[in-house]
């Protein structure tokens, strides 16, 4: 059942129907939720805000990467939080929102320093170098691409 409310929720975004989808989300999660499935709940909410990026839709991505990483950090998923944090970083980006989007950037990159994850490492430093060429910074658009590379030196 919670799958069905999700899928009736995905269809109803298409339509650009997005209070109703969002109800749909809603009861979708509460199901998932009282089967302690909280994993699935957060995984589809990180899906959607994918999604509704790539449809263009950078606030309505917002929330729902937001909706995720809340998710992600009840259950302590650290890889998923640093993702949720990069994700926010890259649609901050987009909405020229330079300083929050270096913000998420960063606390994404302490997390994935600290798992020593070196795939995640290199994709926020290149978020990163992509942010400052965006602020015309590219003496750190630079350094950040350096340290990219340098991720798979090792």
């Amino acid at each position: 059942m919670g799958y069905l409310c999700f899928n009736i929720g995905i269809y109803l975004t298409q339509l650009n129907r997005f209070d109703d989808a969002k109800d749909f989300f809603n009861s979708g999660e509460k199901i998932f939720s009282s089967l302690n499935l909280l994993q699935i709940v957060a995984d589809i909410y990180g899906t959607l805000g994918n999604y509704f990026f790539d449809k263009g839709l950078i606030l309505v991505a917002i929330d729902y990467y937001n909706d995720a990483l809340e998710k992600y950090e009840q259950l302590g998923a650290e890889e998923k939080i640093a993702l949720s944090y990069c994700n926010l970083g890259v649609a901050n980006i987009q909405l020229q929102r330079y300083d929050e989007a270096k913000e998420k950037l960063e606390k994404s990159l302490v997390i994935y320093q600290k798992l020593k994850h070196v795939d995640g490492m290199a994709l926020v430093y290149k978020n990163l170098g992509w942010l400052y060429e965006q602020i015309n910074d590219y003496d750190n658009a630079e350094k950040v691409y350096e340290a990219c590379a340098n991720c798979y030196k090792k």
